[in-house]
């Protein structure tokens, strides 16, 4: 009777284990199976957020800050701040240069239930196409806004002292390197009095249109860009601290991620 009662345990930890291998390696399967169908939806995303970029270049070469999409591997990169909670409760974001939606799209998927979003976008076609794919309707906690950052005020607000201090995170894809001095530093100092304590504040470079800046045929023209890259990290410096940085090398332009995190008070 023994012997029966120990082969029938036996037998039973047996079908448990295999069991358990079959669950794993079914788990295993479906967490691929998802990876992949995001491979594919991300892919075919891509590729359609660079047709309408490319399309707006052509109506309007003077205002769209860069001639593709977002590389998936750079929207990645962009959000992943998005994921380190270091604060309890709903974050509020803030994306200064939506442009299409491409890293909009990113930062949604990395979005909990309470979280809200706001992005501006100055370029109206690019506006029309980011409101587009983010209906209020299906998106309650999204709101796209079309306007020019350093003159923008959210929904509702009539002065930016109602809003001092209110953003978790602010994501910005808007090229500097293309800017006026004057409209970089507003950038800076207002994205620094949106952000709470602590707050993180990420932007993007490319690579290649930043070492061209330094390689221009015209002497005077070179010294003018090392200037105004030379005053952007001063400013840069005082409004905030460096937190993390990501080289990203598949893009269609090399592209660096600064991560900066607000210091404390400072008064200009």
């Amino acid at each position: 009777m023994q012997k029966m009662l120990r082969r029938v345990g036996f037998c039973i930890v047996i079908m448990a284990a295999v069991s358990g291998q079959m669950q794993a390696q079914g788990d295993r399967l479906t967490a691929i199976k998802a990876a992949v169908a995001e491979f594919v939806e991300d892919a075919y995303q891509y590729g359609s957020d660079c047709v309408e970029i490319l399309q707006s270049v052509i109506k309007d070469p003077r205002h769209v800050g860069a001639f593709t999409a977002s590389s998936p591997f750079l929207a990645r990169a962009t959000v992943t701040k998005l994921c380190d909670r270091e604060v309890e409760g709903p974050l509020k974001i803030l994306e200064i240069g939506c442009g299409a939606g491409t890293i909009t799209r990113y930062i949604i998927r990395n979005m909990q239930q309470n979280d809200t979003l706001d992005a501006v976008e100055y370029v109206p076609d690019l506006y029309e196409k980011a409101q587009t794919k983010f209906p209020r309707e299906h998106y309650p906690n999204v709101k796209i806004y079309r306007g020019a950052f350093e003159n923008w005020l959210p929904e509702g607000v009539e002065n930016i002292g109602d809003i001092d201090g209110s953003y978790d995170r602010i994501i910005c894809t808007v090229p500097f390197t293309k800017l006026e001095n004057r409209v970089v530093v507003d950038i800076l100092r207002k994205a620094y009095r949106l952000l709470k304590p602590d707050g993180i504040f990420t932007y993007i470079t490319l690579v290649g249109a930043e070492t061209l800046g330094y390689v221009k045929p015209d002497v005077r023209d070179r010294r003018a860009y090392w200037q105004k890259m030379h005053g952007f990290a001063g400013w840069r410096a005082r409004y905030f601290e460096p937190c993390g940085s990501s080289f990203v090398f598949f893009n269609v332009t090399a592209a660096m991620v600064y991560h900066l995190k607000k210091k404390p008070e400072v008064i200009d």
